[in-house]
Parts: structure tokens; C-alpha cells; sequence
């Protein structure tokens, strides 16, 4: 007796275990007829998330080419106390004096130069402290043209800062 196989219903039937097994575990099981049905009817959401995932991705490699390493707020701490380590604030004014880290010069993004530089050794490590990573980006390239050689960014600007549980002050010091 001569035995006919066929492929199809193979791969049918292990299709079949795979999803009843991925199912079992609590993963959801989209076919390529749900996806682009989900795609059609939330065309403006998937847009939006693509844009999202594109301004990471571009943000995230600006960071990456910039070269300047990011720090953890204690690792920041560490290099404040040890080396003393400048901090440059590049938020706006208005922001800086709502809250900032203690002893932290505030030097808008905008006005970023070497006049505003001049007290800062461009040999020495800078950590520098934004809202966002994309003002981060622009003040790493700022100083970079401006021949700073060690610039550390705090990573997730002064949210991760009050968040770690460090003092933050407000208003300037006279």
C-alpha cells in the first residue's frame, strides 16, 4: 500500500499545535488577515506610532554618533563629589528656576557658545542636564564644536534626578 503525505496538511497541523500551544501561554495569535484589517481601520493610529518609532530610532542614533556617555544620576553624584564635575543646565531659564540640581549653571541651549563657556575648562568633564533627549543631542554637538572633549549627559534629564531621591532647588542662589 503506497502512503500519500501531504505537505499542506502537515504544516496546517503544526500551525494548529503552535497556535493552540502560543494560545495556552497567554500570546495572541494574529494572522497577516488581522493585522492589515487592524492597520486599515487605525490607519492615522499606526501612522502616528511609526512616526513615534522613527523620531526614537533617529534620536537614539544622534546619541549614539554624538559619543558622549550617559550617566545614572548616583554616577553623576560620584563625579560631582569626587572630581568636582561641572553641571550645565541647557533647559530654559523659567524651567531652571523651577527646579534644578545645586550648584548646576544654567545655560539655555540658545545660547550655548563659547562667550557663555568661558568659566568651563574644555579639557574637564561636563555633565550636561535637558528636558529632552533631542535638546540633549543639540547641546552635546554645541560643545563638541566647541572643543569639549568629556561630555556626560544625565540620562532622563532631572526627572531621573528627583526620581533617584536627590535635592533639586529652586530659584538662584544671590
Amino acid at each position: 500500500m503506497r502512503r500519500f503525505v501531504c505537505e499542506d496538511y502537515d504544516l496546517h497541523l503544526e500551525r494548529y499545535i503552535l497556535t493552540n500551544y502560543l494560545e495556552s501561554i497567554g500570546w495572541c495569535v494574529l494572522s497577516f488577515a488581522a493585522v492589515k484589517l487592524f492597520v486599515l481601520e487605525h490607519g492615522l493610529l499606526v501612522a502616528g506610532f511609526a512616526v513615534l518609532l522613527l523620531a526614537f530610532i533617529v534620536n537614539e542614533l544622534r546619541a549614539a554618533k554624538s559619543g558622549a556617555k550617559t550617566l545614572s544620576p548616583q554616577q553623576a553624584v560620584l563625579l560631582m563629589n569626587q572630581e568636582s564635575v561641572p553641571v550645565i543646565d541647557v533647559r530654559e531659564a523659567k524651567a531652571f528656576l523651577a527646579n534644578h540640581i545645586l550648584e548646576s549653571k544654567n545655560i539655555p541651549l540658545a545660547t550655548l557658545s563659547a562667550l557663555t563657556l568661558t568659566q568651563f575648562d574644555s579639557k574637564q568633564a561636563v555633565i550636561v542636564v535637558a528636558e529632552v533627549g533631542a535638546q540633549t543631542n543639540s547641546a552635546v554637538v554645541k560643545l563638541k564644536a566647541l572643543h569639549f572633549s568629556r561630555i556626560l549627559i544625565l540620562e532622563n534629564g532631572l526627572d531621573a534626578w528627583k526620581s533617584a531621591g536627590f535635592p533639586t532647588v529652586k530659584g538662584v542662589k544671590k
